[in-house]
């Protein structure tokens, strides 16, 4: 079996002073395909000194004549001063009888348990593992795992999901120089800034109602960033400046326009109370009529986080494709104007981009979830069906269920925080332009993770990367989803930047890599283990050239020392062509002999064996340069 990449485990050991086992052991964890875990003595055996071991988790289960080879650093980590640390490096065969390995006696426990030692934090000794099977003999416990390939298309040097390829050629046929200016050659660091700036697009696509100063000032954040790489952005710092104006003067207000508007929506709740009423009773006498499955085309989930401390009067969820048409749901967490009942309506999303006479003929259900009682769901259940259009964008229930009721302790439907509506929908018909066609559609669906929206492929390496770095966006500044997915799209390409070949990165690729570290630093990341490996791969990269540099050397001096043997054994041709005629012989018996033959042959001989020599000596560098260009896990960058 082949080398195994190298892994770093963490064991954080609560209330160490007071453990009155003999020995613990830690969860077992899986390096190369193997189970493993820790075994440590917190009082010691028999002496006051902490021991600590690596072992082969359920050993006696595994086969007869199993063996691991491993190379492995055991680390008490002082959480005040890295240099303090204790460190145990070793390369071992574990085996049936040597199923662990480790120190009989790491350091003394008297100074892991002295006051501001650094060893114990809030009680808790932490230990680090950094881990690499090199051999194993028998059958793995667990098997690799396999990837799943996001597929990208290549547009203006760009990679791009093939979702983004329509608008990106949209936005360089209106804006042909945007990118004539961009420095980064590197095509991960490019697709990571693309992805940022696709997202800044993004959030200033979002209404001004939707958007909140902090937004905007991420956003004007986001927009240095990008210049500063070189994208010609003028026409979208001029939005941002439209935006962030348009939203001063709608937070000032003007006392007419706000006068007009609650007399417009106070008649509009009126006629919706009245329209809903009347719905919900047809509503109602259809429910028995057909079954579920078959009335509606799809059904979306959208949960709420933290509905009872939220600030806003009106939230929207995320736009979403049904029937070719796009829709979005609209929330009043507090009622609307205020009301004492949570208000929830299905509306059309971007009403304005749609051509002159549009129309949607549609049925859909909104449900309020009781994530305790299915049957109290019900209760909060309602169908409708409605005709949109460019006069009514939006409906729903003003009165979807008190307030009260749904913040009542242990009602159901706020748990850990979290309010859940579900909505089904079928287009029954659509007059006007469909927003996307069905054949052609390709909506990109997304995980959370940890805050940041994923593509599927990205999620397991994300979760690995915040579970090896915990702290890495606990300051990360942008709250806007899309500015974080965008600087998250940049990490993720600067991490494959790093997986490459050193042979396959320029010194532009560095120079450029260090751009966008800087770049996601001031965003908040904490990033001094990518810092740490970048300049690894810059001093991998040096040594490399000058490597290759001493290879060209050897290679001219092997040609040079080949050219001379050719001439020393023509030389030697020449002398016996000499000795074997006859006449000539006899003139030159006294001058040329055999001996001057013989002196010219041991020269040949002994050129030949240095030429062997240095042949060797090449072939092993070769041969040593081949084996340093392997490319890099995800996983070993991270």
């Amino acid at each position: 079996m082949g080398k195994q990449l190298a892994k770093k485990i963490t064991w954080a050991i609560e209330n160490f002073s007071s453990l009155y086992s003999k020995k613990i052991y830690s969860d077992p964890f899986i390096v190369g395909g193997c189970k493993w875990r820790f075994l440590v003595y917190p009082k010691g055996n028999n002496v006051d000194y902490l021991f600590l071991y690596l072992e082969v988790a359920d050993y006696e289960s595994l086969s007869p004549g199993w063996r691991r080879h491993a190379r492995y650093l055991l680390n008490v980590v002082n959480q005040n001063s890295v240099k303090r640390s204790k460190q145990n490096e070793e390369q071992k065969w574990f085996d049936v009888q040597s199923p662990r390995w480790g120190r009989l006696s790491m350091f003394p426990l008297n100074e892991i348990n002295a006051k501001d030692s650094g060893f114990l934090v809030n009680g808790e000794l932490k230990i680090v593992a950094e881990i690499e099977v090199l051999e194993v003999i028998g059958k793995l416990d667990v098997s690799e795992e396999t990837s799943t390939i996001m597929e990208s298309m290549d547009f203006n040097g760009f990679q791009l999901l093939p979702s983004q390829v329509d608008f990106v050629r949209h936005m360089f046929e209106k804006h042909p120089e945007i990118a004539s200016e961009f420095r980064l050659k590197n095509p991960n660091l490019r697709a990571g800034y693309m992805s940022l700036l696709l997202s800044l697009i993004e959030t200033l696509r979002q209404s001004p109602q939707e958007l909140n100063k902090v937004d905007l000032a991420e956003a004007y954040v986001a927009l240095g960033s990008i210049t500063d790489a070189g994208f010609k952005v003028d026409w979208l710092e001029k939005k941002l400046v439209e935006i962030s104006e348009k939203k001063n003067k709608e937070e000032a207000g003007e006392t007419r326009m706000q006068e007009i508007n609650e007399e417009l929506e106070s008649l509009k709740q009126k006629c919706l109370d009245l329209e809903a009423q009347l719905e919900k009773e047809k509503a109602e006498r259809k429910l028995h009529q057909v079954s579920m499955g078959k009335q509606y085309d799809k059904k979306i989930t959208w949960t709420i986080k933290n509905f009872a401390s939220l600030p806003s009067d009106l939230i929207y969820s995320d736009h979403f494709v049904v029937g070719g048409c796009k829709w979005h749901l609209r929330v009043y967490p507090k009622g609307y104007n205020n009301a004492n009942s949570l208000s929830l309506f299905l509306g059309v999303a971007v009403p304005t981009s749609l051509p002159s006479g549009w129309r949607r003929h549609t049925k859909f259900r909104l449900t309020l979830v009781n994530q305790l009682s299915d049957k109290l769901s019900q209760s909060k259940l309602n169908e409708l069906e409605q005709w949109f259009d460019e006069k009514t964008t939006n409906w729903g229930l003003p009165s979807m269920c008190p307030l009260n009721e749904i913040h009542a302790k242990d009602s159901g439907f706020l748990l850990n925080g979290e309010l859940k509506i579900v909505v089904e929908i079928k287009v029954l018909e659509t007059i006007g332009k469909l927003d996307v066609t069905e054949e052609t559609s390709t909506i990109t669906e997304t995980v959370d993770v940890n805050g940041f929206q994923l593509l599927p492929s990205q999620a397991k390496s994300v979760s690995r990367m915040f579970e090896k770095h915990p702290e890495l966006a606990t300051d990360l500044r942008p709250k806007n989803p899309n500015l974080r997915t965008g600087y998250m799209s940049l990490l993720l390409s600067l991490i494959e930047t790093l997986s490459q070949l050193p042979q396959q990165m320029s010194k532009d690729d560095l120079l450029d890599a260090y751009d966008a570290l800087g770049s996601m630093r001031d965003a908040g990341f904490k990033l001094d283990w990518l810092e740490k490996k970048l300049y690894e791969v810059s001093e991998k990269k040096e040594n490399e050239e000058a490597s290759e540099t001493g290879l060209k050397e050897m290679e001219e001096e092997l040609k040079d020392m080949k050219q001379k043997c050719l001439e020393m054994e023509a030389l030697v041709e020449k002398e016996k062509a000499k000795n074997s005629d006859q006449a000539y012989l006899k003139k030159e018996k006294q001058r040329v002999s055999g001996p001057r033959i013989k002196e010219l042959e041991e020269q040949v001989k002994k050129r030949k064996l240095t030429l062997s020599d240095l042949e060797s000596e090449l072939k092993k560098e070769k041969a040593a340069a081949l084996a340093s260009k392997v490319r890099i896990s995800f996983r070993d960058v991270v």
